[in-house]
């Protein structure tokens, strides 16, 4: 349903959590448009980022403004979808366990978060095996996570 305003596919409400700095901007923008909004004597709008008319985004319209914007930086273009997997992989490059993962995805199950991120687990767990060696369980900290979990995007739409 392009254009529309629907649910999720689940129909249940996701908070997705954000970093700090993230909601400090959020909240300079949320001031500056109420000042915005004042000044120009016209109603505040229920919508965090605006076309440069001050309505709403359609999908088309900041799609072609996000490509424009990637374009001019010389940087590769991206679907909003393989925003989603950066967001995923990221987590998972910071050790986050994949339960919460899963949960900030919306996935239905933790099946469907391992089917489509179990490449970037890769073998940072095999050190947990070593560890029973000698009796060496709590001494070793855990390897740092491998390069080529930053990998963006995947060739499954599953999720």
């Amino acid at each position: 349903m392009r254009g529309q305003l629907t649910t999720t596919k689940t129909r249940k409400i996701r908070r997705v959590d954000v970093t700090p700095q993230l909601t400090g901007r959020l909240k300079q923008l949320k001031e500056t448009r109420l000042l915005e909004t004042a000044m120009s004597g016209k109603p505040s709008h229920d919508w965090v980022f605006l076309s440069p008319l001050g309505c709403r985004w359609d999908e088309r319209n900041l799609r072609r403004a996000v490509y424009k914007v990637l374009e001019q930086a010389k940087l590769r273009r991206v679907r909003f979808h393989d925003l989603r997997h950066t967001y995923a992989s990221l987590l998972i490059q910071t050790t986050a366990p994949a339960k919460y993962i899963q949960e900030q995805l919306g996935h239905a199950s933790i099946q469907v978060t391992m089917d489509v991120y179990r490449h970037l687990y890769g073998g940072e767990y095999r050190h947990f095996v070593s560890r029973l060696d000698d009796g060496k369980a709590a001494e070793e900290p855990a390897p740092p996570p491998h390069p080529e979990m930053l990998i963006v995007g995947t060739s499954k739409t599953s999720d």
